[in-house]
């Protein structure tokens, strides 16, 4: 139990602390999380292999990329810079795709490592 407040200095330390309990309270309760408020949008006729993409949404999204080729073929998902995932194409199937997380604020594109893929399918939780 806390003891009672009986000048203002301590008054003011109190409020101060319950103010910035209350603030972060606020900012867990507001925070950005994957999933919510959310969904699923097909966008396989607005992008193209090459484009670099912006993540302005304020969350991090997720995206899911679908490509077909010759069995071997690859395809590589890079965010600021960086080669996350480099899926081959299956021999049995001539598809395969990658899901990855994009955070706020990244960039982020598809490219073809061999030269022989073809996008099929590009969706985005957003």
């Amino acid at each position: 139990m806390r003891p009672p407040i009986t000048d203002n200095a301590a008054l003011n330390s109190w409020l101060t602390e319950a103010t910035r309990n209350i603030f972060l309270l606020e900012q867990k309760q507001n925070s950005s999380k994957l999933g919510e408020d959310q969904r699923w949008q097909t966008l396989t006729t607005s992008r193209s292999k090459g484009t670099l993409y912006k993540n302005d949404t304020g969350k991090p999204i997720m995206i899911c990329v679908t490509a077909s080729g010759n069995a071997g073929a690859r395809f590589r998902i890079v965010v600021n810079d960086v080669k996350v995932v480099t899926p081959q194409i299956h021999a049995n199937t001539y598809y395969n795709s990658a899901e990855i997380i994009i955070p706020n604020d990244a960039n982020y594109k598809m490219e073809d490592d061999s030269g022989t893929t073809t996008l099929q399918l590009w969706a985005e939780l957003r």
